[in-house]
């Protein structure tokens, strides 16, 4: 391990190399987290250079592509380090830091933004590697609510404030694996943030204004927290536009609607979906159009 590490837990440790190496190309997931980290990171990139013959003072493109490969490697044998059974317990729990997981989008998201996805992965990503607001559902514990589900919140400012949205993003956990269901932009424009205690408040909120009504396992409204499955190999959903919903969908357009839910498996063997949400595509796109 890198010296200047050496009074923190690998975990912890493998948290600062991440971070550094993130903010070798101005990512603003690279943000300082910890109390002196400024001065920590310094001394690793020092010693992480000069342990590789590298000049401390070279700025170069090519010296700063080798630094960002020098601290991905120190920070992979640290999480090597940490057992993987250790880094699995702590995603059980909630409690792994968001840059440790290994990212994975689901296909719908890529196709939805088209051209535009690179640019919107990397503000999915920069949500989940720095959120400002995140929240946890930990093991199988209580019955009706999800489990192993990670919610995360960042908000990007905008020099027009109409403009300004929060990224919210949910995934659901998997060992060392995020796996991204959902990546929502809230504009407050059209979704209130008021006395949104939790992101599943806001999440609801969003459905309530982009959402349509959905019936899945008995129950039945835009936002599903989590809902009892029948034993089968197919997953039986009803939806409906509710009465006086206004149509602003041209002849040749086709209403693409998006549903969105959880899986789950309980241990005594039950499935219940979590989290389930069915979007009106073709309005959440007439926002994006306009506010980009």
């Amino acid at each position: 391990m890198i010296s200047a590490l050496a009074k923190f837990d690998n975990i912890t440790a493998a948290g600062i190399l991440a971070r550094a190496a993130l903010a070798i190309t101005d990512n603003p997931a690279g943000e300082i987290q910890l109390p002196g980290e400024a001065s920590i990171r310094e001394a690793v990139i020092s010693e992480a250079l000069l342990a590789h013959g590298l000049n401390p003072q070279d700025q170069t493109p090519q010296a700063l592509e080798r630094l960002e490969e020098i601290l991905d490697s120190e920070r992979e044998s640290l999480v090597q380090a940490a057992t993987r059974p250790a880094l699995e317990r702590l995603s059980i729990r909630g409690d792994l830091p968001s840059d440790l997981f290994d990212i994975e989008l689901v296909r719908d998201i890529s196709d939805f933004h088209g051209p535009k996805f690179r640019a919107e992965e990397k503000l999915i990503a920069e949500t989940v590697r720095s959120p400002d607001r995140e929240q946890h559902y930990g093991p199988p514990l209580a019955p009706g609510q999800p489990f192993l589900i990670s919610l995360f919140a960042k908000q990007f400012p905008s020099q027009y404030p109409a403009k300004t949205f929060t990224m919210l993003v949910v995934g659901q956990r998997q060992g060392l694996k995020l796996v991204i269901h959902q990546a929502w932009r809230i504009y407050p424009s059209e979704v209130s943030l008021e006395n949104t205690t939790t992101l599943v408040d806001l999440l609801q909120r969003f459905s309530d204004n982009f959402g349509i009504e959905i019936e899945l396992g008995g129950k039945r409204g835009r936002f599903i927290l989590a809902a009892d499955l029948p034993k089968s190999d197919s997953l039986s959903v009803s939806w409906r536009a509710l009465s006086g919903e206004p149509q602003k969908i041209g002849k040749r357009q086709r209403r693409k609607i998006t549903l969105s839910c959880f899986t789950q498996k309980r241990p005594n063997g039950t499935i219940q979906a979590a989290l389930a949400v069915a979007i009106d595509l073709n309005k959440y796109s007439r926002l994006l159009e306009a506010m980009r």
